[in-house]
């Protein structure tokens, strides 16, 4: 203290020292400090590690995480591809078109910078359906089984891709932003009440 008595009764670690001297601070304060970060740091990790299993609990899967590069392919194996960059965004539209095509209530789509992604086995036949934006939908299928592979594409170059998310090696990171052409969403449709719906495209289209 400013008389100079020594801090040892009140010292954490009973030291020698004056709580005036950064030194001392350092050695004999900081490290407590610092040592109660760590421990609420792991205590955190242990709260999302734990809201993570249950989680994972309640849908009878686990989550994982995406990594970079990912791949995936058709039922069939005759189309495989690889995607080198991070996607720009994740949906599920519910349109008429991707209802018919995937037999389901929406495509879940993850789009990609075009130049990311590549084929690295087959080609990929495609089927072209009219859009509300622009010209014609691109949509990518193996010619082999008819698995849907790509889409969120126009008849014109592009400049991304969408994968559809059931055809990724890993489907489990998929995350959906926002629901899209609610307005043809059918009513056994259950969707995300925590996510942004739009009637159509949202305001800020990906439509390049």
């Amino acid at each position: 203290m400013a008389n100079g008595r020594s801090c040892t009764s009140t010292c954490p670690q009973r030291r020698d020292c004056s709580w005036e001297i950064l030194h001392d601070y350092r050695k004999c304060v900081l490290p407590i400090v610092e040592s109660g970060l760590i421990l609420l740091r792991k205590e955190i990790q242990s709260d999302q590690n734990r809201d993570h299993d249950q989680s994972s609990r309640k849908h009878g899967r686990k989550k994982t995480f995406m990594k970079i590069p990912f791949a995936g392919g058709c039922a069939c194996g005759a189309i495989r591809y690889e995607c080198t960059g991070e996607p720009i965004l994740m949906f599920k539209c519910h349109c008429r078109d991707c209802q018919k095509l995937t037999s389901g209530g929406f495509a879940p789509a993850v789009i990609v910078p075009a130049q990311a992604f590549r084929l690295t086995r087959g080609q990929l036949r495609y089927h072209f359906t009219p859009s509300v934006g622009r010209g014609k939908h691109k949509r990518g299928f193996c010619p082999e089984c008819g698995s849907l592979v790509t889409g969120g594409e126009f008849e014109e170059q592009s400049k991304s891709v969408g994968i559809l998310a059931g055809t990724l090696d890993d489907p489990s990171w998929f995350q959906p932003q926002m629901d899209i052409f609610v307005s043809d969403a059918q009513p056994w449709d259950q969707m995300d009440p925590a996510i942004p719906k739009f009637e159509q495209y949202p305001p800020s289209s990906t439509r390049k």
